[in-house]
This record gives structure tokens, C-alpha cells and sequence, in this order.
């Protein structure tokens, strides 16, 4: 499994209604996955501030956020 899988399949617990991950390493690396783009639409952010969505964010990602270099 890829990093970007593994990213995607991280994710599931959030439930998002909608979810796209972007492996955006060939503009900053040479063939290292090392920079993603995720956009997340969950109802579980419904009243959180930007700050508070990002840590939930990380907190399901857990141990693969300190495999890459950049989450955007």
C-alpha cells in the first residue's frame, strides 16, 4: 500500500462526506511521496474552528503524519 492509501485509509474514521487526497510530491520532491493535499467535508467538523479540524486531522493520521514532510 502507498502512502496515499495508507492516508485514505487513515482517514475513515472521520466519515467524510466527502474525501480527496492528493499526492502533490512531484512538485516538491523527486520521486519521494512526501507532500499531500487532503480536502475533507465531515460532519464531525460541524462547530470546530480551522485549528481544531486540522488537529482532528492529525490526530487519526497518527504516526504517518511524521512519514511525510507536508499536509496541506
Amino acid at each position: 500500500m502507498n502512502m496515499l492509501q495508507r492516508i485514505e485509509h487513515a482517514l475513515e474514521p472521520l466519515q467524510a462526506e466527502f474525501q480527496q487526497v492528493l499526492d502533490e510530491s512531484h512538485m516538491h520532491s523527486r520521486g519521494l511521496e512526501t507532500h499531500f493535499k487532503a480536502v475533507l467535508v465531515s460532519s464531525q467538523f460541524a462547530g470546530l474552528n480551522a485549528v481544531k479540524r486540522h488537529q482532528r486531522v492529525y490526530a487519526v493520521l497518527g504516526e504517518l503524519m511524521g512519514q511525510m514532510h507536508a499536509l496541506a
